[in-house]
Formats: C-alpha cells, structure tokens, sequence
C-alpha cells in the first residue's frame, strides 16, 4: 500500500491519505479471508445513475499509476 501511495503521489503531484470509506465493496470478501485490499480510482461521481461521470485527466493518472504498480511489482 505504501509503494502504490507513493507512485500515485508522484503521477498525481498531490499528497495521498489513506482512510475508511462507509459502502460495502468487494474488498470486505478479501479482507474476510486476511487478504489485504484497497480502493481507489479516477475523480467521478453519481455511479450506477443516469448522471455517471469520470475526470479524463484522471482517468489517464489512474491508468498511469496502475501501469507503473505492475511494472514494479513484476
């Protein structure tokens, strides 16, 4: 978690937090078996609705930082 905190402080140029979200997601059923998990994503809202949408510049930074987390852990 810290190395894909620091890879997306250095592609986004801002300071990341981690914190706790209310919501259920997928990540209870890693976390149930004691695999870690996290969420995070490009800037968007109003999901499953009519007035979805997404932030294409970070959308291109998510896809970056993901590109650059596999290439590190490879």
């Amino acid at each position: 978690m810290q190395q894909l905190k620091s890879i997306t402080e250095q592609i986004t140029k801002r300071k990341q937090k981690f914190y706790s979200a209310m919501g259920s997601s997928d990540a209870r059923h890693y976390a149930r078996i004691g695999i870690p998990a996290v969420e995070f994503g490009p800037i968007g809202g109003g999901i499953a609705s009519d007035e979805e949408w997404v932030d294409i510049d970070s959308l291109i930074e998510f896809y970056n930082i993901l590109q650059n987390f596999v290439k590190n852990e490879v």
